[in-house]
């Protein structure tokens, strides 16, 4: 018999079956071919454009119980949800929250030292101190409130009273009320001195020497968003004061003074675009600071913003109805939004009228379905661009679909991707540009009706006004779960990469947005790389709009987004291209029009065209072009930038002209790799291992 052999102990001739057994699989492994990169084509059929128009909104949020007649606060959260906020507050974290709410506040514990002595919109704001803003209450408290201003839709003063101001500017005699009086060296000069039984505020303990503030509007100065900021500080302390400090600042907007921002203002805001928000934030203050208030007080301040009227466009209800331009225009979103926040927050509330309230909820509901349906595609696009989108979602729309959510069980947000790709889409376009976040778009004027910059740092910057900040603090209010990871990952890894400089986007000079970043900030979850949870190219199926990059993973990363005006075929847009901490040259312009052929691919490639503007495009970051990214235009109107060289990173970016079809064409080659240069294979263009031919309906990317 054969002696006893352990299990674990060698066979040798086992042994050399097996390793025979896997050397066979390891040559037959090795010898088998690397999968060719897939072809590149689409049928040229249009793109539907009413992607989820088929789900309803507003959905009705699951076991929602209306607030009581009184009962606040209501808009962003409930008396229920205090504790909750208040442990918040109290880690290190929401400490930082809270001292740079303070910190905007001027110091929280009074009332703030400075204000704008400006008493019309588009003036320039000037700032003087406590002592100089009750001279000029005084002032105004003698000869009236500031003449009201007629403002045309885009909320410039119109023709006929900008001429009647400019004739009363030439007058010598102009009275205090003249903007020529109110910004001159010393907008103080000539006007009488303190009434000390001013009561407005009863105990100026905050009077200091005259003064104007240098090098900017500071931090701290009064805002439309102050009333909000004590009533936080009220919420988490229980201590009367902080209501009664929110109390004052209300008294001083309807009284004249206005934002630190001077086109915002209770009184005589600079058109639609602003008295929106204005009258919004305000009340969103009042509901913060309510139930710290006697009931007399309550019920006066309920009734003023019911009242809310500064003439034709700027009334309550002309504002819930989005009375001025349509959705299209970024003046829309701030009417609506809003209005919405005023109406929701003084909803059923002592002194106010129910029947008109709901009157304006309904049309107003209506509006905002409008805007998400209209305004925004499914994919977050705004149909004027990046940067006015910006201004329609920022300053008001974004924290009144929250409103929605908490005061009214009304969702806009959860069914369709709408309202979680407004925040998304932002992440989408984002990378850094010479060590800073930015996010791809036209330089500031780059065409009519273009704003913003691109700059996501945190000083002059896209996220440190009240239009065009709190992208990701709001945003986060209103976007769905399963993105909350990739966009945190975005955040953390992009925009403040520092864990100590973080500020939980707070960097703005507006208190409420600390509040959101309290209350909305994802705390827990755990953030993860884009690339495991979203797709690398993101499409806006209504507006067209492509944005896709290789990776999620650091500086390196090749970005393309196709960032336009889409609201204006007349107007060029361009393909922007972005990576290794560079933006190329633009690299082409076209029109807009139907969009055919489109297709992703997992790596993120893509084709898409635009037959009626004459455009036709291809991406491609399967690497076989001979760099990470080969890119293919054909039509009219191509523009090559100039050849880029980045030794220290060993990339290059290599602009060709040629033509394709019997049509112009654009070759770029970009990142690592031996850009080798295109050569014309009959009909076709060989690049590296591609083959890159038209035929008058696409673009296709195929393999030899």
């Amino acid at each position: 018999m054969l002696p006893f052999r352990s299990s674990c102990a060698p066979d040798r001739r086992s042994g050399f079956l097996a390793w025979s057994l896997l050397a066979v699989t390891w040559f037959a492994v090795a010898a088998e071919p690397t999968p060719a990169p897939p072809v590149l084509t689409a049928p040229p059929e249009p793109v539907p454009t009413a992607f989820e128009a088929d789900i309803p909104i507003p959905a009705v949020v699951p076991g929602h119980v209306a607030p009581a007649p009184g009962e606040h606060p209501r808009l962003f959260f409930r008396r229920g949800d205090l504790p909750e906020l208040r442990r918040r507050a109290a880690t290190p974290e929401g400490k930082q929250i809270v001292a740079r709410l303070r910190e905007l506040l001027g110091g929280g514990e009074d009332m703030p030292i400075w204000y704008s002595a400006t008493t019309e919109a588009y003036a320039g704001t000037v700032v003087v101190d406590w002592n100089g803003i009750l001279r000029l209450l005084s002032a105004w408290k003698e000869k009236g409130m500031p003449a009201r201003t007629r403002h045309d839709s885009f909320g410039h003063a119109s023709a006929a009273v900008a001429k009647a101001k400019q004739a009363k500017s030439d007058d010598k005699s102009a009275d205090l009320e003249s903007s020529k009086a109110l910004t001159a060296k010393d907008p103080l000069a000539g006007l009488p001195p303190l009434d000390t039984t001013e009561d407005i505020v009863v105990d100026p303990w905050r009077a200091v020497a005259l003064g104007k503030v240098g090098g900017g509007v500071p931090i701290g100065t009064y805002s439309i968003s102050h009333v909000i900021g004590f009533g936080l500080l009220w919420q988490l302390t229980g201590d009367r004061k902080y209501a009664e400090l929110g109390r004052r600042c209300f008294e001083l907007a309807l009284r004249g003074v206005r934002d630190r921002d001077d086109r915002y203002a209770w009184a005589n805001a600079g058109g639609a675009l602003r008295a929106g928000p204005a009258v919004g934030w305000y009340a969103a203050g009042y509901d913060l600071c309510a139930d710290g208030w006697e009931p007399a007080e309550r019920q006066r301040f309920a009734k003023e913003i019911q009242d809310y009227d500064w003439g034709p466009g700027e009334n309550l209800a002309d504002l819930a109805a989005g009375s001025r331009l349509g959705p299209d225009s970024n003046h829309w979103g701030p009417q609506i939004g809003g209005a919405a926040l005023a109406l929701l927050a003084i909803r059923g509330d002592p002194g106010t009228d129910p029947a008109r309230i709901e009157e304006l909820l309904k049309i107003n509901q209506a509006r905002i379905t409008t805007q998400l349906e209209k305004g925004l595609g499914p994919g977050g696009y705004y149909s004027q661009g990046p940067g006015p989108g910006g201004i329609t979602t920022d300053t008001a729309f974004v924290p009144a679909l929250q409103a929605y959510r908490v005061a009214a069980g009304l969702d806009f947000c959860s069914p369709r991707r709408t309202a979680s790709s407004i925040l998304w889409i932002r992440c989408q376009d984002l990378t850094t540009i010479k060590g800073k976040p930015w996010y791809l778009i036209y330089p500031h004027g780059y065409f009519a009706g273009n704003y913003g910059n691109g700059d996501f740092g945190q000083r002059g910057s896209d996220r440190d006004g009240l239009s065009r900040g709190g992208q990701f603090c709001q945003g986060f209010g209103i976007m769905r779960d399963d993105y909350k990871p990739a966009a945190l990952w975005v955040y953390e890894n992009i925009v403040e990469p520092d864990p100590a400089k973080r500020t939980y986007d707070t960097v703005s000079p507006y208190a409420h947005r600390c509040l959101f970043a309290l209350l909305n900030w994802p705390w827990g979850v755990t953030p993860r790389n884009p690339a495991e949870t979203r797709p690398l190219a993101h499409f806006d199926e209504k507006h067209r709009y492509l944005s896709t990059r290789n990776r999620w993973k650091d500086r390196t990363d090749i970005l393309i987004s196709f960032a336009g005006f889409v609201g204006n075929e007349k107007d060029p847009c361009s393909v922007l291209v972005a990576g290794y901490d560079q933006k190329l040259p633009n690299s082409n312009l076209y029109k807009w029009g139907t969009c055919t052929g489109f297709k992703t691919w997992p790596d993120g490639s893509a084709v898409i065209g635009f037959p009626k503007g004459g455009a036709w495009y291809a991406i491609d970051f399967s690497g076989a072009g001979g760099a990470e990214l080969l890119y293919v235009a054909v039509g009219n109107g191509l523009i090559a930038g100039k050849d880029v060289d980045l030794p220290a990173d060993g990339v290059k970016a290599r602009y060709t002209t040629t033509t394709l079809g019997g049509k112009p064409a654009l070759i770029l080659t970009f990142g690592k790799g031996d850009h080798p240069a295109p050569v014309a294979d009959g009909e076709r263009i060989r690049v590296g291992k591609r083959v890159v031919s038209f035929d008058g309906n696409g673009i296709t990317v195929g393999n030899p």
